[in-house]
């Protein structure tokens, strides 16, 4: 075995020096730990409907006494229970104001616990921030006095949900040198089906498929180029329409009823819902309009022989402006897909449960 010569014993002696200097500016430099807290807020609630929204409350940044954290950015992502994958994020500052979001509209930010004075540049304790875009922080991680207490900056953050599943949590915050992150909040689990149907310019006769609990003016809020939606009275044989962005009148869309939509180009109408089980729609002697919400499509035929008294059975044809109807004749016999609104005319009253 070569002896070591008594230069390369300083140069070994030098290295481990040189190691032990820079391990002890990263003990110096990055906070421990405990420095930062997080954690993911409460749920309003674990079984929600595909669509609607659900709320973490209490999503909190905490900083300890002595500390002052650079705070870069903070994230709020969602991700999928079974395989972890991320189904949504949010990017936002301190203040709440969102810098990134995807899917665009899934998240609302709501600070619900700050003081300003927590915020300096520097020796201390709190947060400090960049001033502006290229702007460094002018301190970084610092210490401040031992006495303080611990802050902390706490957020509602509201989540449409965008799939069905079963989801949790992570709340992160980015402290330019180190990212502390969360443990996963509660499961939650979203439930429904997203569905979406084709208009084409002029009016279409459909039905919303699922059940959604929206009104006709949230559901025209919600379609590009709508004018009206119409439903049709059978008790008094006429029509009721709401103008889109007039609430003078507005009704609820009701399950297993057809609609009448009015575009000025082609669109579509996307839905999130629970599947429609069954239906109860009184039909009164004359024209009723109905809608077909189940999966498997039927036809004319079919439908006519499950309604009591009906006479005839009708779709609007959009690209030509004009009703076709069977009339118990194989010729005039129409295929009747989920998302379909139909007239029957029918002798007497009965109730359609969805049958056909």
């Amino acid at each position: 075995m070569r002896n070591i010569t008594k230069n390369q014993q300083k140069k070994i002696g030098s290295l481990i020096i040189t190691a032990i200097l820079i391990g002890l500016i990263f003990v110096v430099l990055l906070p421990p730990s405990t420095a930062v807290l997080l954690t993911p807020g409460n749920l309003s609630g674990s079984n929600i409907t595909l669509g609607n929204t659900v709320t973490f409350q209490d999503v909190n940044l905490t900083i300890s006494g002595e500390e002052r954290i650079p705070v870069a950015m903070l994230n709020f992502s969602i991700y999928e229970n079974t395989s972890n994958d991320n189904v949504a994020s949010v990017e936002f500052t301190v203040d709440g104001t969102e810098t990134y979001e995807d899917p665009s509209g899934a998240f609302t930010i709501t600070r619900t616990s700050y003081q300003s004075s927590w915020y300096d540049i520097g020796y201390g304790y709190g947060y400090d921030e960049p001033s502006g875009p290229g702007i460094n922080f002018s301190y970084g991680y610092g210490y401040g006095p031992t006495d303080l207490n611990a802050i902390t900056i706490s957020y509602d953050i509201t989540y449409t949900t965008q799939e069905s599943g079963s989801f949790y949590a992570k709340f992160s915050a980015n402290c330019t040198s180190y990212t502390y992150t969360s443990s996963e909040s509660s499961v939650f689990t979203v439930t429904g089906t997203n569905v979406n149907l084709t208009l084409a310019t002029g009016w279409n006769l459909i039905t919303v498929p699922v059940h959604a609990s929206i009104t006709a003016a949230d559901l025209a809020e919600n379609i590009t180029g709508c004018e009206m939606i119409s439903w049709f009275d059978a008790g008094n044989q006429t029509y009721k329409t709401h103008i889109a962005g007039v609430p003078a009148y507005d009704f609820s869309i009701r399950d297993g009823y057809g609609l009448f939509i009015y575009v000025n180009q082609s669109s579509y109408i996307n839905v999130s819902g629970t599947n429609i089980t069954n239906v109860t729609v009184p039909l009164s002697v004359g024209w009723d309009m109905i809608g077909w919400y189940n999966s498997t499509s039927t036809n004319s035929t079919n439908l006519a022989e499950n309604v009591s008294g009906c006479q005839l059975v009708s779709w609007y044809n959009t690209a030509l402006s004009r009703f076709s109807s069977y009339t118990g004749s194989p010729a005039s016999d129409f295929d009747i897909q989920r998302g379909k609104g139909i007239f029957v005319y029918v002798n007497q009253t009965s109730i359609w449960y969805g049958q056909g």
